[in-house]
């Protein structure tokens, strides 16, 4: 008996130690291949920023300013946030504050990536856009594109991922918490790829 649970065991280790291997696999090439910022500033009909960092907002209004579309949508904002509230918190230069003043619409009802999707499905729809730049986080952006593909399939859905400020220069299998907020969204990016395509 101790022998035959002597094997088990050893076998039960071999198996979970495959298992973190496979899966450790998984997580480094998603964090390899995450997208990588645009060398081109692409041209759209309007733009989404999904909330979630001061720098996609930044990154959002830069593009609005140089013209790269003529209105923006930023979603998820929560109730009861206004404009005026969002220009106090923000250094925005006289380019940003013009674009945010006249071409930025605000959703305040989404909580999820799902519900940034449908909200901007909503608004593509009302504006007649075709073509939508896509403004969130790096890590963020497989799941993100992934779900605004998904609920619109006949529109172009355009990446323009931001690597947050507070991880540059971390090495996410060293740093606890980077290595956490990619297994998080890696797991969130794989369970909802199939969610959406199983059969």
């Amino acid at each position: 008996m101790p022998l035959r649970r002597a094997k088990l065991l050893t076998m039960t280790g071999a198996y979970l130690l495959i298992v973190l291997a496979v899966a450790t696999s998984l997580l480094q090439h998603f964090v390899l291949t995450l997208p990588k910022p645009l060398t081109q500033t692409p041209r759209a009909d309007g733009i989404i920023v999904a909330t979630g960092g001061q720098e996609r907002l930044n990154a959002g209004l830069d593009l609005l300013a140089n013209n790269t579309a003529p209105r923006l949508l930023l979603t998820g904002v929560g109730t009861g946030i206004t404009k005026q509230m969002i220009a106090q918190s923000l250094a925005l230069s006289d380019a940003q504050a013009s674009g945010f003043e006249c071409c930025v619409s605000l959703e305040f009802d989404a909580k999820d990536t799902i519900g940034n999707a449908l909200a901007a499905k909503r608004w593509a729809a009302a504006q007649d856009i075709r073509r939508l730049i896509l403004v969130t986080s790096d890590y963020h952006m497989p799941r993100a594109h992934l779900e605004f593909s998904y609920q619109m399939p006949t529109r172009t859905i355009i990446a323009y991922p931001i690597m947050a400020p507070d991880l540059e220069g971390k090495s996410w299998y060293s740093d606890w918490p980077t290595f956490r907020l990619y297994m998080r969204e890696f797991l969130k990016y794989r369970l909802r790829s199939v969610a959406l395509f199983s059969p």
